[in-house]
């Protein structure tokens, strides 16, 4: 079952919600209750369900982000962390990729030593991993009837996403890609079965997150979704 709670901004979709969760898990102490905030939001939103708590804290009410849930799954099932490169090597990584086939771009190969273009190949990078594109899917696009720069600018990226990527030791990965991992690994977790989960606080989701959240709402026995919409469009304040 799931549902949507609906809300102008600053409505208090959110202090329902917290109400909500530590009411019922004082009820039903064995039930596994779950709220999924965004990254950002995580440790506040720890301390406002310690705040309501008549304990100070519940042992069956887990704060997660997407990548919180990676790490609780990988502790699941007994599974290796991988090696998550930092900011600064992943920058380092990168320069040397951009440096080893700065003589095959056809279109940045006068760009590569600055830090302007360095830091939009790493967020660009990074988005390509969010929205699970990978160079195999840059070159199909380039073949779309792009314009000329547009192709040049596509094969120049897949060259260096394709380089940098082979510089990688055995195990490491960008920050970005372990939603990529628990895509694997959720069809042999247990962690979300029968679990009665919430979503605060978020905008959107991204096609990779949209892929884990299929998984949330097979496995989980209730989900409920908290949106923001603008008051001239609500017509009641609560949807199923």
């Amino acid at each position: 079952m799931y549902d949507f709670i609906l809300g102008g901004a600053a409505s208090g979709k959110t202090a329902y919600i917290y109400e909500r969760l530590t009411e019922d898990c004082l009820a039903d102490p064995k039930k596994r209750f779950i709220l999924f905030v965004p990254e950002q939001n995580t440790l506040r939103a720890q301390q406002m369900i310690a705040e309501k708590s008549q304990r100070g804290g519940m042992l069956n009410i887990d704060v997660l982000s997407f990548t919180l849930l990676t790490y609780r799954v990988f502790s699941e099932l007994g599974v290796k962390k991988p090696d998550i490169l930092d900011d600064m090597t992943k920058s380092l990584l990168l320069r040397k990729a951009m440096r080893l086939k700065k003589n095959e771009l056809r279109l940045y190969s006068k760009k590569t030593d600055t830090q302007g273009f360095l830091d939009e190949l790493k967020q660009a990078i990074a988005e390509f991993c969010q929205y699970d594109i990978d160079t195999k899917r840059l070159r199909e696009l380039r073949e779309q009837g792009v314009t000329r720069r547009l192709y040049d600018k596509l094969s120049d990226i897949a060259e260096i996403y394709d380089c940098f990527s082979s510089l990688l030791e055995n195990g490491e990965i960008i920050p970005e890609e372990l939603p990529k991992l628990i895509l694997r690994l959720l069809p042999k977790s247990h962690f979300l079965d029968g679990a009665i989960v919430y979503f605060d606080g978020f905008t959107g989701f991204t096609p990779i997150q949209q892929k884990i959240l299929a998984h949330v709402l097979s496995a989980a026995s209730e989900v409920h979704f908290a949106l923001t919409i603008p008051k001239e469009e609500l017509g009641i304040g609560r949807s199923r």
